[in-house]
């Protein structure tokens, strides 16, 4: 009974190795000597106290290293493959470690273009809106909406919310400049005083409202017929 669980342990585990040739097509010792080469270089990194390997991945076949990852300096990255090399059962070792300031640019430089190309995917995705300008008397207020009276006389119901841009406090009876997209949306809105013409007078005016003789040489009473 003993001898045949032995014998079918030794047989499963001879199936295993076997099939894991056939998937890398490397050999068990091969793999296991991979595998030792790979924790070796790794345990010398991190054992380094003249430099911060904790970033590196180390990956063996066929006992060639390959490093990759992100170092500091230059220096790092030279004191990095000569650890790898000078371990045992390395034949050659690919160094792909990128220094940490050129990493960051990559990066930086790729998440930027990343960023373009989706604002122009989606300012080439929706129609750009037409802006019209209004000007016109506030006629009445309901909440957020201002019903406007337009310079052709005709009534304009003007939307707003958080994003529309106010200027001044603005109330039935005021003059008004807006802009306004397509869907009566207001994108700003201010307050446009008016002259008060009420107080001006014209000459003909002044004249007739004083008399000649109470105005001296040169005064306005010169304008006077």
């Amino acid at each position: 009974m003993y001898r045949t669980a032995i014998i079918g342990i030794l047989g499963a585990s001879l199936t295993f190795l076997m099939a894991c040739e056939a998937t890398t097509g490397k050999t068990t010792v091969q793999s296991i000597d991979d595998a030792t080469v790979t924790a070796s270089v790794q345990g010398k990194l991190t054992a380094d106290k003249l430099s911060n390997f904790s970033r590196i991945n180390v990956d063996t076949e066929r006992s060639v290293v390959t490093l990759n990852g992100v170092v500091r300096s230059v220096e790092e990255k030279s004191r990095a493959e000569d650890l790898a090399r000078r371990t045992a059962g390395v034949r050659t070792v690919l160094n792909n470690l990128q220094i940490q300031s050129l990493a960051d640019n990559v990066n930086a430089s790729t998440e930027t273009e990343a960023g373009d190309k989706q604002m122009n995917a989606e300012v080439e995705g929706e129609p750009s809106q037409r802006v019209q300008a209004i000007k016109g008397e506030v006629l009445r207020v309901e909440g957020d909406t201002y019903f406007v009276k337009g310079e052709e006389g005709k009534e304009v119901r003007l939307h707003t919310d958080q994003t529309t841009q106010k200027t001044g406090d603005i109330n039935q009876g005021d003059r008004i400049e807006a802009q306004m997209n397509e869907e009566n949306h207001a994108l700003s809105i201010r307050y446009a005083p008016t002259t008060d013409r009420r107080n001006e007078h014209t000459v003909d005016q002044l004249c007739a409202e004083k008399p000649q003789s109470q105005y001296q040489s040169g005064d306005l009473a010169d304008g006077c017929k």
